[in-house]
């Protein structure tokens, strides 16, 4: 490797490193319900911005698409024109969702 090709190197490694510690990923939230039944929430967030949240349960499942973005750590998700606010810290993602308090950590 020359000399010149170090510095280009270099912002390229950064550049990986920096894009694989994102919220890019795919978060679980599971809770018992209040007839003693498990449920999940699965949230991806996808490159460009996208995201799907998929609730099972009961053998039920349904899913949504949507779209996020990041400033900080602060990953906004909106679904279907509503927008919710989660808190990136290390592998979880913590806030309010359909009004009740959630936390996702990565898979």
């Amino acid at each position: 490797i020359t000399r010149r090709a170090l510095p280009v190197l270099a912002l390229t490694l950064t550049l990986v490193l920096v894009g694989c510690g994102g919220v890019q990923g795919k978060y679980s939230h599971e809770e018992k319900g209040p007839d003693g039944s498990m449920g999940k929430m699965t949230l991806e967030l996808k490159s460009g911005g996208k995201a799907t949240v998929t609730m099972s349960g009961g053998g039920n499942s349904m899913s949504s698409e949507g779209t996020y973005t990041v400033d900080g750590d602060k990953v906004s998700i909106t679904f279907q024109g509503d927008t919710q606010v989660l808190t990136k810290s290390g592998s979880k993602l913590t806030g309010k969702m359909m009004g009740e308090s959630i936390e996702f950590v990565k898979e």
